[in-house]
């Protein structure tokens, strides 16, 4: 019995070394020489030329977003700014101007009835409120009276420059005349001269439908 061989140690053994020598499967070759596509140590997962994914370049916003996840309005402020600024100075110019023209004529608006001082510096203080008020603030609101008008007659046949001129020009003549004739009913020793308020009225008119076509031109040609 001493002489029979071990069959069972042989079978084992052999099975033992067929363990040891069959490499894997080729699954199993595959994870090992495939690099792992998860993230390590934080990093995102790059493509092969080590960009990373989705074609964005780090710290770049897309889609015209800021950073901080805002939209970045820098051009479009610059763009209404310049616009902006320049209806202010059509209408400013156009302040400027009326005022040189009404000291150039020197037309009164109101004269003095009295010999007093009363009178007389009643007189020249509303002068000035009637200038201010009559003359200067419509100037400056025709430029924004003639951008509206052009948003409003750019969809048909008349022509919006021409339109807002007149209908402005006639407008601040109107109020200049009212204004000057209604203001002058609390004035004590002081009355109307009317020539001069029909001439500081059709100067404050004519300025005013040139600043109206200014807006107008403004939002033809520099609006955003």
């Amino acid at each position: 019995m001493s002489d029979e061989p071990d069959t069972q140690g042989d079978h084992g053994g052999g099975q033992s070394g067929q363990k040891q020598d069959t490499p894997r499967s080729g699954q199993g070759g595959q994870q090992t020489g495939q690099p792992s596509s998860a993230p390590q140590d934080g990093q995102p997962p790059t493509q092969q030329d080590g960009q990373p994914r989705g074609g964005q370049t780090p710290g770049r916003p897309a889609n015209g977003q800021s950073g901080s996840g805002g939209v970045d309005i820098s051009p479009v402020l610059q763009e209404w700014a310049k616009f902006v600024t320049l209806l202010f100075a059509i209408g400013g110019a156009g302040a400027g101007l009326v005022l040189l023209l009404f000291d150039a004529i020197d037309e009164p608006l109101l004269e003095a009835s009295g010999t007093g001082l009363g009178g007389g510096f009643g007189a020249l203080m509303y002068s000035m409120i009637i200038l201010v008020v009559g003359g200067l603030v419509p100037v400056v609101l025709a430029v924004f009276l003639g951008a509206y008008l052009h948003e409003q007659l750019r969809t048909t046949d008349e022509d919006p420059l021409k339109v807002a001129a007149a209908a402005v020009g006639a407008g601040v003549l109107v109020a200049f005349v009212l204004v000057s004739f209604i203001g002058t009913l609390t004035i004590d020793g002081a009355s109307i001269a009317f020539g001069g308020v029909i001439i500081n009225g059709i100067i404050s008119a004519l300025v005013a439908a040139g600043a109206a076509a200014g807006g107008v031109w403004t939002m033809q040609n520099q609006a955003p």
